[in-house]
């Protein structure tokens, strides 16, 4: 059935995407990420029109949810005082995250992918490792 075919499409995504938050350093996954979705804008809008939106919302959730938590358990380790237990935190910042991805995928990108990355990199930029 198509929603079958939307999750798959949707899992593929967040496994790709997962492997850049492995691959590059904080600054160029979240540049990466927005650049990703822009380049396939169509894709994007389709999934948010077609009301499948809470399932690409738990793939950015889950996608920063550990991008953010492996942030703050490096920072954490290096010394820094978290604010709060680090499953509180990272599920805090990552909902923050995913909202600010859907906000920008349902205005239509009118906001340049590098600017996007670069703001949410900024507002993150406390708990992200250099």
């Amino acid at each position: 059935d198509k929603y079958q075919l939307l999750e798959y499409c949707i899992k593929l995504e967040h496994d790709k995407m997962g492997k850049i938050k492995d691959e590059e350093d904080p600054r160029e996954f979240i540049r990466m990420i927005f650049e990703n979705i822009k380049s396939k804008d169509k894709s994007f809008r389709n999934l948010v029109l077609a009301e499948v939106n809470i399932e690409l919302l738990k793939m950015f959730k889950e996608l920063f949810y550990s991008f953010v938590y492996e942030s703050l358990e490096a920072a954490q380790n290096e010394g820094m005082s978290l604010q709060g237990p680090l499953p509180v935190l990272a599920a805090y910042h990552s909902n923050g995250m995913a909202g600010m991805v859907m906000w920008w995928i349902e205005r239509g990108y009118d906001i340049s992918a590098e600017e996007m990355a670069l703001s949410l990199y900024n507002i993150m930029s406390d708990i992200l490792p250099d």
